[in-house]
């Protein structure tokens, strides 16, 4: 909630910050399927949500050997994330 709020601020939609939120609380990677699930946001909406994470540089991929699906974990430099916003 923290997260959906800030970005709310920042002229950004909510289910960035929700996303966000998520990846950053979680203590293993998420993936798309589990993150669409937890939130009960659409496809299009995690696609759109994930894309834009990763281009502001706020999410980076992180998978093991042989791991076809994508994870995603929280970049812990929050400073960044802020001024890129």
């Amino acid at each position: 909630a923290v997260f959906a709020d800030l970005v709310t601020l920042l002229g950004l939609p909510k289910s960035m910050g929700e996303i966000y939120g998520l990846i950053f609380a979680s203590a293993e990677p998420l993936g798309f399927a589990e993150i669409e699930r937890k939130l009960r946001l659409s496809k299009g909406t995690v696609s759109q949500g994930l894309r834009s994470l990763r281009e502001l540089g706020a999410i980076q991929a992180a998978g093991g050997e042989g791991d076809r699906r994508e994870r995603w974990v929280a970049t812990i430099e929050l400073r960044k994330l802020i001024g890129t916003i």
